[in-house]
């Protein structure tokens, strides 16, 4: 017996000693090779210095002039969205990436090892160490030829950077095509715009091409021709087949004229500008255009940009007359209520109440603003609200599941003390009274827990119906 327990000592030390730190081991070094991370922050695009062709000392100013114009043109591209291609490719290069690190870190160990078989009086402790040194790199470069790429966590959406040779010199200067994709690579470009002006006559011949270092290809993306005359014009064109390179995405343009320089426009709920606004690389779909201007009616339509259109939307808004007070806010489309009766969504404009009101202004994920409305109140009422927990409704749904959870729990936990009586008198009929008296002590105990749920039962019901009531104005 005794030689049976001093076995199982033996294997339990063996467990500890051996076993464990080996998964630890494991552990760590499983943790260790699965380090690979996407940590770029920025999308770089390069505007490269344009090759000249038969170009006339007169019109040598294009070379960098039309990049610059197409670089004046882009800058409003605010994001570049990865493609699925774009993600693979980009997880591929990371892991392409790290072996190349470990082979060269592990080339000139070996180069150092080998040497050593030369050198009659070699340490073999020096030789040893190379070895295993290499042989951990080995087990690491082997790991990660199997390695799948697709853990690697890679983000949808990159903002853009267009990379500067410097402060007074924008554009990136390279000689030819191979100089391109090498510098592009180099200076961890992710993309480079680049291009020739050919002169004949009084024509220019304009090609503008890109390359896209993450999937390894380059387009062409425009073909034109013209004289002086139109260089803004090719510019333009140019520049709009660029955008849907640069932002990895569809887009149209979107005009608002309000007809005041001082209205303001809003874009769902964003404010856009002032008196006019361009949003030049919207993504395909539907949205709100909403105009405001105190002492007018507030306009609110409905708007869908298709890929690759140009809307110019022109509106005249209706000039208020009487006495009313217009409630905006930022952001737009609040919900407005004016003491307990829903009157619509900012921007709203509204009959002056004759009697003081509770204003209550409510807008998802935002703090409730609460303010007074009557015979009093300025014209204009403009509401900055605050971000924060602003759902009445989210939380009294959560105050009412809470209340309705300790009914729940109350109401099972009445069967505790009611079995444990029937337990207490059927031991008692039978006349074990000591087991008795430990029901009965358990039906006690019952009744207690009982009475901690009604308890909390009720401080639910208090705070749902404060919540209500809360709610309600």
């Amino acid at each position: 017996m005794k030689s049976n327990i001093r076995k199982k000592k033996l294997l339990s030390v063996f467990v500890v000693l051996f076993l464990v730190p080996s998964a630890l081991s494991a552990r760590e070094k499983k943790e260790k090779y699965t380090t690979i991370t996407f940590n770029k922050q920025k999308y770089q695009v390069g505007i490269v210095q344009f090759e000249g062709i038969h170009i006339s000392s007169e019109s040598e100013y294009l070379i960098q002039g039309f990049p610059l114009l197409l670089m004046k043109e882009l800058e409003d591209c605010p994001d570049h969205v990865f493609s699925k291609q774009e993600i693979e490719r980009m997880q591929l290069v990371l892991v392409n990436n790290r072996l190349k690190d470990l082979y060269n870190k592990m080339s000139p160990l070996v180069e150092k090892r080998d040497a050593l078989l030369f050198d009659g009086e070699y340490s073999k402790k020096d030789y040893k160490e190379k070895t295993k040194s290499i042989k951990e790199i080995q087990e690491e470069i082997n790991w990660f030829l199997n390695y799948d790429p697709e853990k690697i966590s890679m983000p949808e959406v990159l903002d853009i950077e267009f990379k500067k040779k410097s402060d007074d010199q924008p554009l990136l200067i390279m000689d030819s095509d191979f100089f391109i994709k090498k510098e592009t690579i180099d200076s961890n470009l992710d993309m480079a715009v680049y291009g020739n002006i050919e002169q004949i006559g009084d024509y220019y011949y304009i090609t503008v091409s890109l390359f896209n270092f993450i999937t390894g290809e380059s387009y062409t993306v425009y073909k034109g021709a013209g004289g002086s005359g139109d260089i803004p014009d090719m510019v333009k064109e140019s520049s709009e087949n660029l955008r849907y390179y640069i932002l990895g995405r569809e887009w149209g343009l979107l005009e608002v004229r309000s007809g005041f320089d001082d209205a303001f426009i809003y874009l769902d709920t964003e404010l856009v500008g002032i008196g006019n606004a361009v949003m030049p690389v919207l993504s395909p779909g539907d949205y709100t255009v909403t105009i405001r201007k105190e002492g007018y009616y507030p306009m609110t339509e409905k708007v869908t940009v298709a890929a690759g259109s140009r809307e110019l939307l022109e509106y005249q808004i209706e000039k208020v007359e009487g006495d009313y007070i217009t409630i905006t806010t930022i952001p737009a489309e609040a919900d407005v209520y004016i003491g307990s009766i829903w009157a619509g969504t900012t921007p709203l404009t509204v009959e002056r109440p004759r009697k003081e009101f509770l204003l209550r202004v409510t807008y998802p994920g935002y703090n409730t603003y609460k303010g007074g409305i009557g015979p009093r109140s300025d014209s204009q009422i403009f509401i900055d609200m605050i971000e924060g927990v602003s759902d009445f409704e989210a939380l009294y749904d959560q105050q009412k599941k809470k209340f309705y959870w300790s009914l729940g729990f109350f109401s099972m936990s009445l069967s505790l003390p009611l079995v444990f009586w029937g337990m207490k008198n059927n031991y008692s009929d039978r006349g074990e009274y000591t087991t008795s008296d430990v029901m009965f002590g358990l039906f006690w105990g019952g009744l207690g827990i009982s009475a901690g749920f009604l308890t909390n039962m009720f401080i639910r019901l208090f705070k749902y119906l404060k919540t209500a009531e809360d709610a309600a104005y």
